[in-house]
């Protein structure tokens, strides 16, 4: 438990920011509200209510935890309605893994993998003929239904809560950070770190899911940053990091490529779907405006499902 506390530390960024950053990462880019909490985990708490600053700071930082730190009744639960189950941190390096192998051509360059670990290769990654170090932190990766994100970012072992060092992770994310590390400094540090975060997306469902993830990449960034230049990015920074977050990584129901939506059950309450069988809900639901995205070359937001559609067209 010691070590989810530290791998989740909301208090961390609070004593930081105050409460400069988390408000950011609270928003909902599509609707222009909060993100909502979108699970029914909580007896005094709507999943249609967004999830608020006040919420999950003072006493009630700890509200909003890591899947391994919740009962396990309660992680039964969330599987059994949200077939949520978390990936180890192993099977996500090798996934990870051989998709680099695959673009660089070569294999071993971020790790070498053993038996459920791995060991860091202390070697500069290397970038072959027609391909560079800029090109590599600029590919765009998505991690889809993302729960805490251990593809984008292996902060802690997501089935036993286990921390992991910042020089020893393997998410998408921390890879192109390691890259960025490697070959940049100083303003062009800051910049490309940037860069590395504008070319990460998650998606998931789930408000507390989603909160635990965006916190999860915005520490990576931030750790990594401390890491390489021994200094706290200052607030305008980390609160511009955060804004490329919110926008990266949105709450979406995958199906469809639109927030969350409520449904009115025959005795007028409201739920998500899935929370009570199809039988005791009518088909009237408001209509929803499809998920936005953000395009940071091209300064514009687009949905999702028109990127989907555009890239299935191919």
């Amino acid at each position: 438990m010691e070590n989810i506390a530290k791998a989740l530390p909301i208090r961390e960024i609070y004593d930081v920011y105050h409460g400069a950053v988390l408000p950011v990462l609270l928003k909902d880019k599509t609707t222009g509200k909060n993100i909502i909490w979108a699970t029914d985990e909580y007896s005094t708490i709507s999943p249609t209510d967004q999830i608020l600053f006040k919420e999950i700071t003072g006493g009630s930082m700890m509200r909003v935890r890591p899947r391994i730190a919740k009962s396990l009744d309660a992680q039964k639960d969330r599987t059994k309605k949200r077939a949520e189950v978390f990936t180890p941190s192993w099977v996500c390096n090798q996934m990870n893994n051989a998709i680099d192998d695959e673009y660089l051509g070569y294999a071993g360059a971020f790790n070498e993998e053993g038996d459920r670990c791995w060991t860091r290769n202390l070697k500069k990654v290397k970038f072959g003929e027609g391909k560079s170090w800029q090109e590599y932190v600029g590919l765009t990766r998505l991690e889809i239904t993302c729960g805490e994100a251990p593809f984008v970012t292996s902060r802690y072992n997501p089935t036993d809560g286990t921390v992991i060092a910042v020089k020893d992770r393997i998410g998408f994310l921390d890879r192109k950070l390691r890259v960025v590390h490697e070959n940049a400094d100083g303003d062009e540090y800051k910049a490309w770190s940037m860069r590395a975060l504008e070319s990460s997306y998650g998606y998931e469902f789930q408000g507390d899911n989603l909160l635990i993830a965006r916190i999860n990449v915005f520490l990576t960034w931030f750790e990594h940053w401390n890491l390489k230049l021994g200094e706290t990015p200052d607030v305008k920074t980390a609160r511009s990091a955060a804004n490329v977050i919110a926008w990266n990584f949105w709450q979406m129901d995958g199906l469809k490529g639109v927030p969350p939506q409520v449904k009115k059950t025959e005795s007028g309450q409201m739920t998500l779907p899935g929370f009570e069988q199809a039988s005791n809900s009518s088909d009237t639901c408001e209509e929803a405006k499809e998920c936005l995205i953000y395009d940071w070359r091209s300064h514009c937001s687009r949905t999702y499902n028109s990127l989907k559609s555009r890239e299935n067209g191919r």
